[in-house]
């Protein structure tokens, strides 16, 4: 199955819209188990969650509205340096 990264970005301001839209919505399937690596504690307001999909625009189109307006997703794979 192809693996995707998503990668989401936003402005400070916009955290806490963000939690509570996310809360509200409940956590898409493809999401639930994973880690999502936040970078707002740095300054740098996103998040990023690596997935395994068969479908990566139907996996964007499944978070909520908010926060699917800020990510965008890079195909690819995994490399072991």
């Amino acid at each position: 199955m192809p693996q995707v990264m998503l990668h989401n970005t936003h402005r400070p301001e916009d955290c806490e819209a963000l939690n509570e839209e996310w809360l509200a919505h409940g956590t898409p399937p493809a999401f639930q188990g994973r880690t999502f690596f936040c970078t707002c504690p740095s300054g740098e307001h996103g998040a990023f969650v690596q997935l395994d999909t068969g479908d990566p625009a139907a996996t964007l189109a499944s978070l909520p509205s908010r926060f699917r307006a800020g990510t965008r997703v890079y195909s690819g794979e995994p490399m072991t340096l």
